[in-house]
């Protein structure tokens, strides 16, 4: 963890599209305001950009010191799982073992990055973990809807903690408690979203419609990579179920019921006091399977999701359930059980951590030097970070190419001005270019928007391609165009 986030150059395509809004927050900025779009468009939250704000009041806004907070809050998480396993009595030996391999999960992935990815997690699972622990008393049902709220401004679909709860409470625990924390949250998610639209005029178009219309539109989904992702997932975990499944060759050997009481037991109506089912089920069990409901519905459809989304809603409640289950067992400790898991971690650590550690210094050097020598350039949203580095004009930040998506069915009383803007600033580059006003354009190969192709082949002249590496997308290829001599 600690080698990529030292990295002085940017691990992923769009980091600098979250970074800019602590800049702008430095500069006394509202990174939501109308004026700014759509340059400082940020599809996400605000809270990640306020917990970093003190670590750049005093050394800057850089990619280094939001990396510190997105590992920091890697390490909440793997805590927080820690106290909800060692809640339900899981031993400490089993614990560390699905702490660590979570640990793995997140320390080498998009977490790490400049995004609010770690802190979301974070709330989202506190948000279980803290009634779960202190037994669903009002005072932590009340903590875990401030909690919900936090991560809908970090990362919306973070949300997702609060109605998880609701209906395991509703269901397995009491209804009264589950319709009274249902009601709370609503109040608290109206009153909290009414109040950010007002002061963040742009934050429902940039984090809510521009969301929601992408899903809508079908663009970015595919039932191929939801297959592929889930196989994957379960793949990365095999260890754990391997575990499972001996373990639970025991359980069933030993006659005893995984449940309490029957799943054909009469739903109760009457009582609001009890819950609508007379089953006991493990809370664990229930968020992994409303979680997997939730990616086989929505989330795992999408395109540019790999493994993220499976590690921040499904792997913290398998490791969870499987390792609670496991240590029900006096078998627990059997070599069979235990070296699967032992097999889990160092195929993690061993394999996939290790084969990607590559430093690309040197081509982000090269790129540096190309960046530093021109004074208008439009640019690929990899190297925003560059741009903001050398004082030169930002233009695409990565999370303002997704500006159209933000327009449809958007009531927002600024919505007619953000697509007005936004489009009007998107043509203006394409002019800029038809007139040669960029010393240099420099853009992801094969790009046609938003300079039309046929435009820059016939003012523009190849110069030359440049490798841009990114960690977490893969090796981009650059073509870098200068303008022709007038005539």
């Amino acid at each position: 963890m600690i080698w990529y986030m030292a990295r002085d150059y940017p691990l992923e395509y769009r980091e600098f599209g979250v970074t800019f809004s602590t800049d702008l927050l430095l500069e006394g900025y509202n990174p939501y305001s109308i004026d700014l779009q759509p340059v400082a468009m940020n599809v996400y939250g605000i809270v990640y950009n306020l917990f970093v704000l003190p670590l750049a009041l005093v050394w800057g806004s850089t990619p280094f010191n939001h990396r510190i907070v997105s590992c920091f809050f890697i390490v909440m998480t793997c805590g927080c799982l820690l106290w909800g396993l060692r809640v339900s009595r899981v031993s400490w030996t089993l614990a560390a073992a699905a702490v660590a391999t979570l640990f793995s999960f997140l320390a080498t992935g998009l977490s790490i990055v400049s995004r609010p990815d770690s802190l979301g997690q974070f709330l989202f699972l506190a948000s279980i973990v803290v009634p779960f622990a202190c037994r669903y008393s009002v005072t932590s049902l009340a903590i875990s809807v401030v909690l919900s709220i936090f991560a809908l401004l970090t990362k919306s679909y973070f949300v997702l903690g609060a109605p998880f709860l609701a209906l395991y409470l509703f269901g397995f625990e009491s209804k009264r408690k589950g319709v009274w924390y249902s009601l709370g949250f609503a109040v608290a998610l109206g009153i909290s979203v009414l109040i950010t639209n007002e002061i963040c005029e742009t934050w429902l178009t940039n984090t809510i419609f521009n969301h929601l219309n992408n899903d809508i539109s079908g663009r970015y989904t595919s039932l191929a990579h939801l297959r592929a992702q889930m196989w994957l997932h379960a793949e990365s975990i095999l260890g754990f179920i391997a575990a499972f499944v001996w373990g639970y060759g025991f359980f069933v050997g030993s006659g005893e019921k995984v449940l309490e009481g029957s799943i054909w037991s009469l739903v109760n109506f009457k009582d609001f006091r009890k819950p609508l089912f007379s089953i006991k089920a493990d809370l664990p069990l229930m968020m992994l399977i409303f979680s997997t409901i939730v990616m086989a519905w929505k989330l795992g459809l999408h395109t540019g999701n790999w493994q993220l989304y499976y590690h921040q809603f499904m792997t913290p409640f398998a490791l969870w359930f499987a390792v609670a289950f496991i240590d029900r067992l006096k078998e627990n400790r059997h070599w069979a059980v235990m070296l699967p898991l032992i097999a889990n971690l160092v195929v993690l650590n061993v394999f996939y951590v290790s084969s990607d550690r590559e430093d690309h210094a040197a081509d982000w050097k090269a790129l540096d030097t190309v960046v530093a020598r021109h004074y208008d350039m439009y640019h690929s949203a990899g190297l925003a970070e560059l741009m903001k580095k050398h004082g030169k004009p930002i233009y695409n930040t990565g999370h303002n190419e997704y500006y159209a998506a933000g327009v449809p069915y958007n009531f927002t009383a600024s919505a007619e001005q953000f697509a007005w803007q936004s489009e009007t600033f998107w043509q203006q580059i394409g002019e800029k270019a038809q007139h040669k006003q960029f010393d240099l354009v420099i853009q992801d190969s094969g790009a046609e928007w938003p300079i039309d192709r046929n435009i820059l082949k016939e003012n523009y002249r190849l110069l030359g391609h440049m490798r841009m590496p990114l960690l977490f997308n893969g090796n981009w290829l650059l073509e870098l165009w200068a303008p022709k001599p007038y005539k």
